[in-house]
C-alpha cells in the first residue's frame, strides 16, 4: 500500500502561470470536440467497457503501538504483496471508519482495541503503464489502543501473512521490504504521540 500524504495545494498543481509580456494566443488551451475529450479519459480511466469504471473507494490502517514497538503485517496479497506495512483494508458500506480499524486490525492480527483518533489522511493511486486507472484508495490512519493483555501474542491471518512489532529504528531498516512512505508515517505518529505526553 502506497502511503502519499494529501496537500492542500495538490489541487493546484496544473494551473498554468502566465508570465509578464505573454500574449493571450501564446496560452490558449488546445481546443477539443467533446468526442476526443470522451474518448482520451476513457482510455485512461476506464480502458474496458466491460469493467465497471474505477472511483476512489475509502480505506483504513490501524496504527497500534505496545510501548514504543509499532505492529506491522507482510501483505499476502497484491498490490503490496510481500511488503511490511500497517494492518488494514477497504471500509465496508455504511462502516464508520473507527470501526474499521478495529476490525481490520482484528481481523489481521488477532488483537482487540479501540480506535482514538486520525492520525493522518492518505492517498494512493496507481496506474498501469499505458496510463490506466487501476485503483484510486483514499485512506485514513488512525491510532488504536489494545484493550485486551499486553502480553497477547499477534497472529497474521486474513491479508497478512505474517505480524509482528518493530521499532522505529527497525522500521526505517526496511528499505524495499515496506510499503512506501511507511516509515514517514511511523515517524509522524511517534512525534505527535510525543508531544501529547509533553502536554500532558
Amino acid at each position: 500500500m502506497k502511503y502519499q500524504r494529501l496537500s492542500p495545494s495538490s489541487a493546484y498543481s496544473q494551473s498554468t502561470r502566465i508570465t509578464p509580456g505573454e500574449t493571450q494566443a501564446n496560452t490558449r488551451p488546445e481546443i477539443k470536440t467533446e468526442a476526443q475529450t470522451k474518448a482520451k479519459t476513457t482510455s485512461k480511466t476506464h480502458a474496458d467497457p466491460t469493467k465497471p469504471p474505477v472511483v476512489p473507494r475509502a480505506g483504513v490502517i490501524s496504527v497500534v503501538r505496545r510501548q514504543n514497538l509499532f505492529l506491522l503485517v507482510r501483505r499476502l496479497n497484491a498490490p503490496d504483496a510481500g511488503l511490511w506495512g500497517f494492518p488494514g483494508g477497504k471500509v465496508e458500506p455504511g462502516e464508520r471508519l473507527f470501526s474499521a480499524a478495529e476490525r481490520e486490525l482484528k481481523e489481521e492480527t488477532g488483537l482487540t482495541s479501540t480506535a482514538t483518533h486520525i492520525a493522518d489522511i492518505i492517498e494512493t493511486i496507481r496506474h498501469a503503464a499505458d496510463g490506466t486507472l487501476l485503483f484510486h484508495y483514499v485512506i485514513t490512519a488512525i491510532c488504536c489502543i489494545e484493550t485486551g493483555d499486553e502480553q497477547t501474542p499477534v497472529a497474521a491471518s486474513d491479508d497478512a501473512m505474517e505480524a509482528r512489532w518493530f521499532s522505529l529504528a527497525e522500521i526505517g531498516q526496511l528499505g524495499t521490504q515496506a510499503s512506501s512512505g511507511l516509515y514517514n508515517l511511523a515517524i509522524r505518529v511517534a512525534e505527535q504521540d510525543r508531544t501529547n505526553t509533553l502536554i500532558r
